[in-house]
């Protein structure tokens, strides 16, 4: 089940939902992936909670460019679409705040459906799809 974890200072309830609507379309229209099993969890934060360097980064009075980092856990993904989930994510967080300083960092953290278990059993034995399929890449014996 992919999913994405995102941090950010404290935001208003439309804004995210905003948010998360174009994240899930940019997710399903770089993947193909369905929108349907695709999660979002907010972990929003307070002015004075977060830092970089040792000094704060948001403070509503100080004019700073706000600490955003979004991992997403999803099944691995070919370097195209991973760039244009770069790309259409980005986008996203500059249509809804139409603020260019709001860039998030986003991690893309893949793994195998049989690194994954939800119900007590491995993705890879739950989808008919997946029984049988190859989940890793080949290494060169060197």
């Amino acid at each position: 089940m992919p999913c994405m974890e995102i941090s950010l200072p404290t935001i208003e309830l439309d804004k995210k939902q905003k948010l998360a609507q174009y994240l899930t379309n940019s997710f399903e229209s770089a993947t193909g992936i369905s929108s349907e099993i695709f999660a979002i969890k907010f972990n929003e934060y307070k002015d004075n909670e977060c830092f970089v360097g040792g000094k704060v980064v948001h403070n509503s009075q100080v004019k700073s460019r706000p600490y955003i980092h979004c991992l997403l856990y999803s099944p691995r993904l070919n370097k195209n679409v991973k760039s244009k989930l770069a790309k259409e994510f980005t986008d996203s967080f500059i249509k809804v705040f139409a603020n260019i300083d709001w860039w998030p960092i986003i991690h893309i953290c893949e793994h195998p459906y049989d690194n994954v278990a939800i119900e007590g059993q491995l993705l890879s034995d739950t989808y008919e799809h997946c029984k049988g399929a190859k989940f890793y890449y080949d290494l060169d014996d060197q």
